[in-house]
């Protein structure tokens, strides 16, 4: 991978949380440390608006770049841009705000799951305790920047690849869950309608072969 760009001030505002909240049933969703997806999902905790507020350093609005800080160091997720309009990042997570006219936050997530970013950020990571890093490390980090343009078109193929790998995986629960239920109906709901034989029957016929590699006898 060509060397790009670092993070620079003009180009990305980045932020870490600092503190601890108090989770509660309603307010603004505080994002958890469990990422990995290209898109921050499942089930929140929530603050308070005014405590959100107090911590509006640590606010992140849809597009935000979210990089965990430490232990499992390289996930990295996108704030979608629904259902909510703001989410309070963890103590353990870092995010990154791009700067529109000049990169494009999809792109910028697929660098980020390129082995030669990965490496980085395994090279560079504070060993000290849990593996963690921080924003200075992040803000000095290198990556290529392509013009805007071929950033998108990257970032339009990549993402466009990713919604059929998704529809795929999607379409093959539904089957599978569909396998399931016509095997419990087929062997279970109408198996009067066909013998029942035990796992011996299989081993006297020599059909199966369990243990130790050996053929099991009566």
């Amino acid at each position: 991978m060509a060397r790009g760009h670092g993070w620079r001030n003009s180009l990305f505002a980045a932020e870490r949380a600092g503190r601890r909240t108090i989770r509660i049933k309603s307010g603004v969703a505080r994002l958890r440390t469990s990422m990995g997806q290209r898109f921050i999902g499942g089930e929140f905790a929530y603050v308070s608006s005014e405590k959100a507020e107090a911590l509006s350093a640590n606010l992140a609005r849809p597009g935000d770049v979210i990089f965990t800080q430490r232990g499992t160091l390289g996930q990295v997720s996108l704030v979608p841009n629904e259902p909510f309009e703001r989410y309070l990042i963890s103590q353990s997570q870092m995010k990154l705000t791009v700067e529109s006219k000049k990169a494009d936050p999809l792109f910028l997530y697929y660098v980020f799951q390129t082995p030669e970013q990965l490496e980085h950020i395994r090279n560079h990571a504070i060993q000290t305790g849990v593996p963690h890093t921080n924003l200075g490390i992040l803000r000095n980090t290198p990556i290529p920047l392509p013009p805007l343009g071929k950033q998108r078109a990257i970032a339009r193929v990549l993402g466009a690849l990713d919604d059929k790998i998704e529809l795929n995986r999607r379409t093959n629960e539904t089957l599978d869950a569909m396998a399931r239920v016509l095997f419990w109906e087929y062997c279970y709901e109408r198996r009067v309608t066909f013998e029942w034989k035990t796992i011996s029957d299989f081993v006297d016929q020599k059909v199966i072969v369990i243990g130790d590699g050996y053929r099991a006898k009566n």
